[in-house]
């Protein structure tokens, strides 16, 4: 779609509107962010992908368990994200908290990454620390496959 002045060609009054259209653009929209995410021949998932199939099979392995999950990966707006700082939110949680004490531990905190790429920040970093301080199992996963090993290991 070209634009010259204000007429743009190829537009028209319900193009928006049109779903076949608009499932396009959100195909075009997907395909793009996992191209940009393919590296060394294959396609590497995002965290939060990773971490979906973490819950899923820990919901379907554990169903008694009592576990929660930070909204920390999520993109916020600036208000949405200042009513979280607000209401006790911190950065560098860990993403999954499972609070099941076992032997020594009073509950385990997953902190996910995803296989390839990724980095831990100062304030992840941090909160491990401290969580094992305080005598939480506290682990970094690269990936579903590290997660759910991490996990059986723990329950």
């Amino acid at each position: 779609m070209r634009r010259f002045g204000r007429l743009r060609l190829g537009w028209t009054p319900n193009s928006n509107r049109d779903p076949q259209r608009r499932y396009e653009r959100y195909r075009n929209r997907v395909n793009r962010g996992m191209v940009a995410r393919a590296r060394c021949g294959g396609l590497v998932r995002s965290e939060h992908d990773e971490q979906v199939a973490v819950v899923n099979w820990l919901r379907e392995a554990y169903p008694d368990c009592l576990f929660t999950a930070s909204c920390g990966g999520m993109r916020t707006s600036i208000g949405v994200a200042k009513k979280m700082k607000k209401s006790g939110y911190t950065s560098g949680c860990p993403d999954l908290i499972i609070a099941e004490p076992r032997g020594k531990f009073h509950g385990l905190w997953v902190e996910m990454k995803r296989t390839q790429g990724g980095t831990v920040s100062a304030s992840q970093k941090e909160w491990i620390s401290k969580l094992l301080a305080r005598g939480y199992q506290a682990v970094i996963c690269r990936g579903y496959a590290a997660a759910v090993e991490a996990i059986k290991f723990y329950l």
